[in-house]
């Protein structure tokens, strides 16, 4: 006896063709769904707060949600530990992981081409709050890529087979779970062209070329009003006043000027939710998002609300780009936070949406370098980061290039890798300028400086840091205050001024706690430095720093700074020598 688990559609259960009893309740089937989409397990903790983010006691729901999805599926399907671990058996078939797998011959319903093409866990939209709405709008666009390759190899099976019809039925399919996607386009004329149908043919690439004019805005940059073959104009494109406004504000954050800019995006976001426009409400609404988490506020609520949103609607309208844009925005918001699994589930969802799109995927790419650079993994992030610099400029995409330049720099010198570090940063501080994206120059002025200490210009340090602390204040933002702050504590130590080191220090502590605003590495990276002068001048204060320090790594998965909190609390352990207090010179990076 096989069990099949349908996700696709209404959650059911089958065997032989009859429906049997399934697990009970929308969120046991979406428990299911989570655990069997999964990149990796999940924490119990992750698993509760996505899935019963308003229960008085979430992992207690969770508790018994799995209580009733184990008795449901037991003899099939095993379920326990922490992190969840499932593991399905060989008496049990499932759609969506058939869909998935590169195996021959699975996922029977979409093999045969036949039947409407169906969602993930219909229904289940709204049950548990934002947070699943986005994991769930992520995993459905993850299944219809996948459907729609498996359409167009069996379309183009059909074709070698000599069975048009089949091939046809296969890439309308194909086209109609991805209608933005150009390969199943070109596979739905040529079954035309092989099965004869040259009318049906040139009509499907007449309302191909429209779409792609109207995508481009091909008509209005030539200046041409009239549609194909002279008939009526296409459909307007997106509302130029809306448009307008987002890349004024754009352009405005991008020079500093935030208020201003953010004012403009909000008046995009009135502009076009006004229009029957899903894309254009999404790209508004991506821009907001995207600007004041980066910007003001990496944990503002109206920030992650826009961008929750626009991916939704960016969804429903097809656009990758946007979907992609947006959960890489969420990503870095989690990232910020020190949340790991969130972070890796958004990264996965945020590649799958960007597909071939080398100027998404260089922004993803660049979130994927980040977050493991977080983590200590330096090898690994440098290759996503250089991956995603070279995207980027395949992709004209050149202040994408800058960040992902500036944050392998940071990685190089973390290496003590310096020389080269100190060539990109040099070479993101060269294109931020080139690009006029003053914003970012704070925080590459700091990586500078880092440098500079390591290679004893103390002076030129201060030069650097002065600048971007100023330039900070202008921009309020408080991550970069909190770096500046610290690189400036340490060129006061380095001068042995150790008042003026510990006072801006305490000040950079203040700023890159600022809640709102935390980026959980820039905290510890400020707090690690006040270890450092701390424990080289035998404070009474240091062993209270340290212990903050490894508090915080533990809290935010940082084993690097958990390493370098240890090698601190050995360092207290070592009797001090004479004169030890007075030292001048900046301790090196443990």
């Amino acid at each position: 006896m096989v069990l099949h688990i349908r996700l696709l559609g209404r959650p059911r259960a089958e065997v032989d063709g009859r429906p049997v009893p399934g697990p009970r309740g929308r969120k046991t089937w979406a428990l299911l769904a989570v655990l069997l989409l999964a990149d990796q397990p999940s924490s119990r903790r992750s698993l509760a707060n996505l899935l019963f983010p308003e229960a008085d006691d979430p992992l207690g729901a969770l508790r018994w949600t799995l209580s009733q999805l184990r008795g449901a599926v037991r003899g099939h399907v095993t379920i326990g530990g922490d992190p969840v671990v499932i593991d399905v058996g060989p008496s049990c078939r499932v759609d969506v992981t058939e869909l998935l797998s590169d195996q021959p011959g699975g996922y029977d319903g979409e093999a045969a081409g036949l039947g409407p093409p169906e969602r993930l866990l219909d229904g289940a939209d709204g049950i548990a709050g934002a947070d699943f709405d986005l994991w769930l709008t992520a995993a459905r666009h993850h299944l219809d890529t996948a459907r729609g390759e498996r359409l167009r190899l069996l379309a183009n099976q059909a074709l070698v087979s000599a069975k048009p019809s089949r091939a046809i039925a296969a890439a309308v399919r194909a086209v109609a779970v991805e209608p933005h996607e150009v390969a199943s386009r070109a596979t739905l004329v040529s079954s035309l062209v092989v099965a004869g149908d040259h009318p049906a043919a040139l009509a499907q690439l007449r309302d191909w070329s429209t779409w792609i004019r109207q995508e481009l805005r091909i008509d209005r940059l030539m200046g041409d009003k009239r549609g194909e073959d002279g008939d009526d104009p296409p459909p307007p494109p997106p509302d130029p006043d809306t448009m307008s406004r987002i890349e004024a504000g754009q352009a405005a954050m991008a020079a500093g000027a935030v208020p201003g800019g953010l004012e403009h995006l909000r008046d995009a976001v009135r502009l076009a939710a006004r229009r029957d426009d899903d894309q254009l409400h999404a790209t508004a609404l991506v821009a907001l998002g995207g600007g004041l988490v980066h910007a003001v506020a990496a944990h503002a609520t109206e920030g992650i609300q826009a961008l929750r949103e626009g991916a939704r609607l960016a969804q429903r309208a097809g656009s990758h780009r946007l979907v992609a844009e947006a959960l890489r925005d969420l990503a870095y918001v989690e990232n910020t936070s020190g949340r790991v699994e969130p972070t890796r589930r958004l990264l996965s969802s945020a590649a799958a949406a960007a597909g071939h799109d080398a100027h998404a995927m260089s922004s993803v790419r660049a979130v994927e370098g980040m977050f493991l650079a977080d983590r200590g993994e330096h090898r690994r992030a440098l290759r996503a980061l250089r991956d995603s610099a070279q995207l980027a400029e395949s992709a004209g995409h050149m202040r994408q290039a800058a960040w992902s330049i500036s944050i392998a720099s940071r990685s190089l010198l973390l290496q003590q890798e310096l020389d080269t570090a100190a060539e990109y940063a040099e070479q993101g501080v060269r294109i931020a300028a080139e690009e006029r994206w003053t914003a970012m120059l704070p925080w590459m002025e700091a990586i500078l400086a880092e440098l500079d200490l390591a290679d004893g210009k103390v002076d030129q340090a201060d030069r650097r840091l002065r600048r971007a602390w100023s330039l900070s204040l202008v921009l309020g933002d408080w991550c970069w205050q909190g770096m500046t702050a610290r690189g400036l504590g340490l060129v006061a130590f380095a001068r042995g001024d150790l008042p003026e080191a510990l006072r801006w220090l305490d000040e950079a502590v203040r700023r890159a706690a600022e809640d709102l605003d935390r980026y959980a590495w820039i905290h510890a990276w400020v707090q690690e430095a006040v270890c450092r002068v701390t424990v080289a001048a035998r404070l009474p204060r240091a062993v209270a720093d340290v212990t903050r320090l490894a508090n915080l790594a533990a809290r935010s998965d940082q084993p690097e700074f958990t390493a370098r909190a240890q090698r601190h609390h050995l360092a207290l352990q070592t009797p001090s020598t004479p004169g030890a207090t007075r030292r001048v010179r900046l301790p090196a990076n443990p």
